[in-house]
């Protein structure tokens, strides 16, 4: 028998807004998620301390930098300039995920605690800067690769152990 996703989260009934809030029960939900968040915000505040927009500070030459950049779209620049829906989209990404809480499959409650953590994370920028602050510059070959953060990491690993959960699940 095939599950889709709305499937897999359509088999449990327990309120989902309460019982995130039950903490006791979901230390490892709430310690990924809040850790991704707080990991994500002392990486940018100590990039925005440092460098100019702009500034390099190489690590390995020829194949890794830490390169502020002030993005105003999503994840590895796309959507540039669509701030305002994407801060939207954001938050209903989080209050779904809140919501839906109880109904996350055990397995699945790691990657969604990812994607919650980097999601919260690109959006306190949104709001408080108006940009997204991205470091992590990758050369391969001599070819510059999308700068992105450590709140994309964590949407871009949760997201992929979603799907990869999904076509299993087939």
């Amino acid at each position: 028998m095939s599950l889709g996703l709305s499937g897999i989260m359509a088999r449990r009934t327990r309120p989902g807004i309460a019982a995130f809030f039950s903490i006791r029960r979901n230390r490892l939900f709430v310690a990924v998620a809040a850790g991704t968040f707080l990991l994500d915000a002392l990486v940018k505040q100590l990039v925005r301390s440092f460098l100019s927009v702009g500034e390099d500070l190489v690590v390995i030459p020829g194949l890794f930098a830490l390169t502020r950049f002030e993005n105003t779209g999503a994840s590895f620049s796309i959507l540039e300039g669509w701030t305002p829906f994407l801060a939207v989209f954001s938050v209903l990404i989080g209050v779904g995920i809140i919501h839906y809480y109880a109904r996350i499959p055990g397995r699945l409650r790691t990657p969604f605690a990812l994607v919650l953590g980097g999601t919260a994370g690109n959006l306190i920028d949104r709001v408080a800067f108006g940009t997204i602050t991205d470091m992590f510059a990758f050369k391969l070959g001599g070819v510059g690769m999308p700068i992105f953060n450590v709140a994309d990491i964590a949407v871009f690993v949760g997201g992929a152990a979603i799907l990869l959960y999904l076509i299993r699940a087939r």
